[in-house]
C-alpha cells in the first residue's frame, strides 16, 4: 500500500513560509489597530480651545457657563453637565427660546425661567463680564464644560436623562403633570408627562387601547344584529318562530330567550311523550 508523506522544505523555504506568517500577522494586527483608533476617534466627545471658537458661539458657550455658575456652581460635576444639558434641552425642544443666551433669559408670564436672571447681583456680575475676564478658577472650569456640551450635545450621555425642568430637593413647587427623570446632589430633574422624542406616554396608550377594544367590540355587534336581522327575516320567509332565531344570538340573562327556551323544551318533552 502507498503511504502518503509530508513534503519535505529546504531551509530557505521554511523561513520563507515564517516571513510569509508574520508579515500576515503583523498586516493584520495594523489594519486592526488602525481600525479600533479611528473608530474610537470619531466616537469620542470633540475637543477645543475657547479662543478657537467664532464670536457668536463663545457668546452661547458664556451664557451657558453663567447659567450653569449661577445654578449650580456648588453642584458636583454631574449636577453642573445636568443643567447645562437641561439648557440645551430647552434650546433643542423647539419650545422656548432659539438660542442659548435666549433661553437662559427668558420670561414667560413675567416670570424669569432661570431665577438668578432676575436677581439684581447675579445678573450685574453676568452683564459685566467680570466672570470671563476675571482669573476665576471655579468659573474658568466651569466654562470647560459648558463648552464641551455645546460641542458634544449629540455625541455624549445627557445625565438629567432627557429633563427640561429642575428644582432644589429643598423646595416643592407642586409642578402639575411632572415626571421625575434624575436625582443629581441637591436638584431633581423632571420632564412633562407629554409627547416626548415622538413616545406616547402610558395614559394616552391605555386610552387609545381602550377605544380600539372599544371600537371592536361595536363593529361586532352591529355585525351580529345585522346578521341576526337577516336571519329573522329568512325564518319568516320560511314560516319558522323569529323568536328562535332572535334567541340563537342572546345572551343567558335575556328573560324573554330564557322563558322561550323552557317552553320549547316542555314542548319537545310534551312531543316525545306522545310517541
Amino acid at each position: 500500500m502507498a503511504s502518503l508523506h509530508a513534503p519535505a522544505y529546504t531551509q530557505g523555504e521554511t523561513m520563507l513560509r515564517s516571513i510569509s506568517l508574520t508579515i500576515a500577522i503583523a498586516v493584520t494586527l495594523m489594519v486592526s489597530t488602525v481600525y479600533m483608533v479611528e473608530s474610537t476617534k470619531y466616537s469620542l466627545p470633540f475637543k477645543t480651545y475657547y479662543s478657537s471658537l467664532t464670536p457668536d458661539a463663545r457668546e452661547e458657550v458664556e451664557c451657558l457657563a453663567e447659567n450653569i455658575y449661577f445654578e449650580s456652581a456648588m453642584e458636583p460635576t454631574e449636577g453642573k453637565l445636568a443643567v447645562a444639558f437641561v439648557t440645551m434641552n430647552r434650546l433643542k425642544s423647539g419650545k422656548f427660546a432659539d438660542s442659548i443666551c435666549g433661553v437662559v433669559k427668558q420670561k414667560i408670564q413675567n416670570v424669569c425661567q432661570f431665577s438668578w436672571w432676575c436677581e439684581d447681583k447675579p445678573k450685574a456680575i453676568a452683564t459685566s463680564k467680570v466672570l470671563t475676564n476675571g482669573d476665576n478658577k471655579l468659573y474658568n472650569a466651569i466654562r470647560d464644560i459648558a463648552m464641551f456640551v455645546y460641542i458634544n450635545y449629540e455625541r455624549v450621555s445627557d445625565p438629567s436623562n432627557g429633563a427640561m425642568f429642575y428644582h432644589a430637593d429643598y423646595v416643592n413647587p407642586r409642578w402639575p403633570n411632572m415626571i421625575r427623570t434624575n436625582v443629581i446632589g441637591r436638584y431633581i430633574f423632571y420632564n412633562r408627562k407629554s409627547y416626548e422624542k415622538g413616545e406616547l406616554t402610558v395614559p394616552v396608550c391605555i386610552t387609545l387601547m381602550v377605544l380600539a377594544l372599544i371600537a371592536c367590540v361595536s363593529y361586532y355587534n352591529i355585525s351580529d344584529r345585522k346578521l341576526m336581522s337577516q336571519n329573522i327575516d329568512s325564518a319568516i320567509a320560511k314560516g319558522i318562530d323569529p323568536l328562535s332565531v332572535r334567541c340563537s344570538y342572546a345572551s343567558e340573562r335575556d328573560v324573554i330567550c330564557v322563558a322561550f327556551a323552557a317552553s320549547a323544551q316542555s314542548h319537545n318533552v310534551a312531543a316525545q311523550a306522545k310517541k
